[in-house]
């Protein structure tokens, strides 16, 4: 028989157990929300090992009261990543890096729908204000996204405009490394700091090179190359994409 063999009840998590070769699926509560949805989808092997543990109980506590009312409990998921129990660190480590922007606590109402770059999930992210597109509670910010900048075109938040909070990808040049913002996860986002080389940012092109050459006029001298030397060129720099009112 292929159906479901087992139901283990684990504190407010649901653990449905089929044959061994289908495995088992943990469902808990508000798995259809913003924030759950992405948890199921990119968490499935850590939501399974915290439900078949007593110790993880209270992060599934967490992860179904951030998920349903994304108040202050998702703060003390957000801490998982830190715990001392391997199953709640394991969930709360895949979240905070996979969810962040799902999984944060929420006051007032959004005004931006904002998604992940599709190059970028979980690393970058962007927001647009539009009347053909319901807000969403999506956060793009570089405090749920660390180490981006985020730029927008001047007039945002006008209809159709897009706002977006991207990382630096940092590239070796032939005597130093030259730095700008993308549209995909980086593989090296900073660069500089070595005896010999000048780092130089330049705000009006949104770049920033390390060279043995000194910085030109209208250039800034940094320690070194990332997203937070690095400008936003003709757009605007934005402390956050994603707009709530209170």
């Amino acid at each position: 028989m292929l159906g479901i063999a087992a139901v283990m009840l684990l504190g407010g998590c649901i653990l449905l157990v089929s044959a061994p070769e289908y495995g088992s699926q943990c469902r808990f509560a508000g798995a259809q929300s913003l924030c759950g949805a992405c948890v199921a989808t990119r968490c499935p092997a850590s939501i399974n090992r915290c439900c078949s543990d007593d110790a993880c109980a209270p992060t599934l506590a967490a992860l179904e009261g951030c998920a349903a009312e994304r108040d202050q409990t998702c703060t003390t998921l957000a801490l998982a990543a830190a715990s001392t129990e391997p199953a709640s660190a394991e969930l709360g480590a895949c979240i905070a890096t996979r969810c962040a922007g799902s999984c944060q606590p929420l006051a007032g109402v959004s005004e931006t729908t904002c998604k992940e770059l599709p190059l970028a999930a979980g690393a970058a992210c962007s927001c647009v204000t539009s009347t053909m597109a319901a807000p969403n509670d999506f956060a793009c910010s570089p405090a749920v996204f660390p180490g981006v900048r985020c730029c927008a075109p001047k007039g945002w938040p006008a209809d159709g405009l897009e706002c977006a909070c991207k990382r630096a990808q940092c590239n070796p040049t032939t005597n130093g490394c030259f730095c700008s913002l993308v549209d995909y996860t980086p593989d090296q986002e900073t660069c500089g700091g070595t005896p010999g080389l000048f780092c130089c940012a330049s705000p009006k092109s949104a770049q920033c090179t390390c060279r043995p050459e000194a910085c030109f006029k209208g250039e800034l001298a940094v320690p070194s190359c990332s997203a937070a030397v690095i400008g936003c060129g003709v757009q605007d720099d934005i402390a956050a994409c994603s707009r709530r009112s209170p």
